[in-house]
């Protein structure tokens, strides 16, 4: 515990550093919010047990090897998980497990847009699971086309009328998934997002403040951060 807790107070420092010289960002957090962590210090997510119940309406979104958060949730609450990602090698990874039916796999991608995106795997490691949705493949160790909807399309699809959490790792295509959520009147109580944003820095970070900050206007607080920075967690007040 005392070196996890070391290796956290060094990543939040690193954190505050890059901060300050522009390639990361800081954002308030409110305090008084009693939250627990789900899932593996790798896969793991923070969540707000009050907002949580065995009829959650919950959504995880980027499935790659790692579903501890979707099973935690699952034992925890009692809820179902519906589980989103389209690529070939999460699928083939998720056919390979023994699952409850409370887990329930969609082999679908989440976009701005209903229809058939390009996917890219840009690691030559063959146990890597983290495709991105780019028309960019020069150097790509794979390409392929995937099914893509839209947020409001898939809660039509599952007859949803609400996401209660929705949890996205969904390799930088969150930003355009934001704006148009917010284009909607979809609002999960719990929104736990992935920011892609240390590749290009110079541009992703105020990408990805201007995100965060049209999630506030619309009524959203950062509850949660990992140290790293990445993984932030919002609720909706």
């Amino acid at each position: 515990m005392l070196v996890k807790a070391a290796k956290d107070a060094a990543r939040i420092a690193r954190r505050n550093f890059r901060a300050l010289v522009g390639t990361d960002f800081a954002v308030p957090t409110i305090s008084g919010v009693r939250s627990v962590r789900i899932g593996t210090e790798y896969g793991g997510w923070w969540v707000i047990p009050e907002l949580v119940n065995a009829d959650s309406v919950v959504y995880g979104v980027g499935v790659g090897h790692d579903i501890t958060w979707d099973l935690g949730m699952i034992e925890r609450f009692g809820c179902r998980v519906h589980a989103f990602d389209p690529t070939p090698r999460s699928r083939t990874w998720i056919e390979s497990q023994k699952l409850t039916d409370k887990f329930v796999f969609h082999p679908l991608g989440l976009a701005a847009s209903d229809g058939v995106a390009r996917f890219v795997m840009r690691s030559q490691d063959p146990t890597a699971a983290s495709y991105n949705k780019s028309d960019q493949t020069s150097g790509a160790a794979e390409v392929v086309e995937l099914h893509v909807r839209r947020l409001a399309t898939l809660m039509s699809d599952l007859g949803h009328t609400r996401v209660d959490v929705l949890k996205m790792d969904i390799e930088g295509s969150e930003y355009e998934v934001i704006e148009d959520l917010l284009k909607t009147d979809v609002r999960p109580s719990l929104m736990l997002i992935e920011f892609h944003y240390w590749t290009n820095p110079k541009a992703d970070v105020p990408r990805t403040v201007r995100a965060i900050e049209s999630l506030r206007g619309a009524g959203y607080q950062v509850f949660a951060r990992s140290p790293a920075g990445p993984e932030l967690c919002f609720v909706k007040r």
